[in-house]
């Protein structure tokens, strides 16, 4: 990334309005304000040719309706209810696709018959039709790269600023429509697009349309290699080329949706004028992006996630038996198979080794029989969240059988606790500090609730219940820390309880360790225990561009390596 000169205007401030939309109410798969900007600026861009078909209304319609991909009315109820009409064709092409909503039209699949029906609209020279369907490829293209759906950058607008209401700097942006309301930010926004016309995606329709769907994957990555420069302003002390570099990287992310928008449409229209026909969703055309989706799914480097990539330069020499942390990359929206929130924990986690001088090592989810040796490995900790991942699963057992050690923080355990996982069982969701689904649905009795620690934590800790400071079920946010499970009653000598939730004289435990003949084997800790700042009044950090652990989640953390791991020394967990 190349450094930018500090901006003309050294105060660069932003609308208070403008953060106060932001941090509350932005869409989970939004741009927000900012989908304006990038059909505006996309509109500007738009070769003569293609926006001589476009009337003046048309061109109003093209930005008004940027946010029309964000709709979950169904297209069968559209015209009524939105009283715009969707012409007969394109509504049988929707419902053979099974796109019911224009929510539908983020999928991969969705976009491809988004493109179709542009293509299509195009080649009828119907104004009315490429503006709409244009609008909603221009919004759902540029959102695979909308920073907030990087991790680190999602849990800092809804949770810790949006949820929360935690204070950073002021200079920080959470979407690209802050950039653009400034003459400064809109030429910044400009200067990122760079001139010249758009390049070709392809000579042949098909092809097109699978580079249409893989558009996610790499925007993705192109978004996830900038989250921490976007996060740094938001801490008080950045330095001027700090918040330049920010605010360049916000343009980048900006420009490089209006940036294939224009590619997808000139490339579509050279297609017409040389006569080549309407792609189509064929068997074959979804069997070529499922490959080419998983080779790069499985390929894809690590360091690409800017959160994991100062971690692999610092893990431990293999030859070194070490803590493994296990981690997998993004690939769009909040789609894998771990805990998404989990990554930004993970991150935390890796820099509280790190402080404390434990070494560690990072395991690729994707690859876990790699690194997964009880001589290399002296103990892994999950963020497991859904755990869809059953190779992972595979290795993790077979590691634990040959004695490995195990924390996992839940998420999801898949049986991989042993007897800890047998006194699993469901939670009633009314006693959850989290529940599940999209909005906040546990505020008639969040403010009952109590955490108790108990055993080995309560030396570190203390023996009093902690309220919850901020509410874990945040509004919005992929990031919420769900785990829905707590111990059942007769759980077994074997297991000593390290966590209660207490609700209205009830209590429950949720967090265990399993320690057969006394030595520890697996750690059960739920993930609205460790991840922050849930249980503490003030945060213990000024930079989000460098998530840690709270002082109650660092107390959690080593307090299970030291119960797991009792070769080390105390004084070396707790230096």
């Amino acid at each position: 990334m190349k450094m930018r000169l500090p901006a003309s205007n050294p105060s660069f401030t932003f609308s208070i309005l403008m953060l106060a939309l932001v941090g509350s109410s932005m869409d989970l798969s939004a741009w927000g304000l900012g989908h304006d900007d990038v059909n505006q600026i996309a509109l500007d861009r738009l070769p003569v040719e293609i926006k001589a078909l476009l009337s003046p209304e048309n061109r109003k319609a093209f930005v008004k309706d940027a946010k029309v991909p964000d709709d979950f009315t169904p297209w069968s109820e559209y015209e009524k209810k939105k009283g715009r009409v969707i012409t007969p064709n394109d509504l049988a092409t929707l419902s053979k696709y099974k796109i019911k909503t224009p929510y539908a039209l983020h999928s991969a699949k969705g976009q491809a018959v988004n493109y179709v029906l542009l293509y299509r609209a195009l080649k009828d020279r119907d104004g009315n039709r490429i503006a709409f369907w244009g609008a909603c490829l221009a919004h759902t293209l540029a959102d695979e790269v909308a920073c907030n759906h990087d991790p680190l950058i999602h849990y800092l607008t809804y949770a810790f600023k949006g949820g929360y209401g935690m204070k950073f700097g002021k200079a920080g942006m959470l979407d690209f429509g802050e950039l653009c309301r400034t003459t400064e930010g809109y030429d910044l926004a400009l200067e990122a697009l760079g001139p010249g016309s758009p390049k070709s995606l392809g000579k042949e329709p098909q092809e097109v349309l699978v580079k249409i769907m893989l558009h996610g994957l790499q925007a993705n990555q192109f978004m996830t290699e900038r989250s921490v420069l976007i996060a740094t302003a938001f801490d008080p002390d950045a330095s001027e080329g700090a918040l330049a570099d920010s605010r360049f990287a916000m343009a980048e992310l900006g420009a490089y949706g209006v940036r294939k928008w224009l590619e997808a449409i000139t490339t579509a229209w050279a297609l017409i004028n040389e006569s080549k026909p309407v792609p189509v969703l064929t068997p074959e055309l979804l069997a070529d992006y499922k490959a080419r989706h998983t080779k790069f799914v499985a390929t894809r480097p690590l360091s690409a996630d800017a959160l994991y990539a100062p971690w692999l330069k610092l893990q431990t020499d293999p030859n070194i038996p070490a803590i493994g942390v296990a981690v997998e990359p993004s690939t769009t929206m909040n789609k894998g198979g771990l805990s998404f929130g989990g990554r930004l924990i993970a991150s935390a986690i890796f820099r509280e080794l790190h402080k404390s001088k434990i070494p560690f090592r990072v395991i690729d989810a994707r690859e876990p029989d790699r690194d997964l040796d009880t001589r290399s490995t002296s103990m892994v900790i999950l963020c497991s969240g859904n755990l869809h991942n059953d190779e992972l699963v595979r290795a993790l057992k077979s590691y634990t059988n040959a004695g490995g050690h195990l924390l996992l923080i839940g998420g999801e355990h898949r049986g991989l606790l042993g007897p800890l996982s047998q006194a699993l069982i469901k939670a009633h969701p009314a006693t959850l500090p989290v529940t599940s689904g999209y909005g906040q649905k546990n505020l008639d009795f969040i403010d009952r609730i109590r955490v108790r620690f108990s055993g080995s934590l309560v030396k570190e800790i203390g023996k009093d219940a902690l309220p919850f400071i901020h509410n874990p079920d945040t509004k919005a946010g992929w990031q919420k820390p769900k785990c829905p499970y707590r111990l059942k009653e007769d759980f077994g000598a074997d297991i000593e309880p390290l966590a209660k939730i207490e609700l209205d004289g009830e209590n429950q435990v949720v967090a265990a360790v399993y320690r057969p003949d006394g030595n520890a084997r697996f750690v059960f800790i739920p993930e609205y225990l460790i991840a922050p700042y849930l249980l503490t009044d003030e945060p213990e950090f000024s930079n989000p561009a460098q998530p840690q652990l709270d002082r109650i989640g660092s107390k959690v953390l080593l307090t299970a390596l030291h119960l797991l791991l009792s070769y080390y020394k105390t004084e070396k967990i707790h230096p």
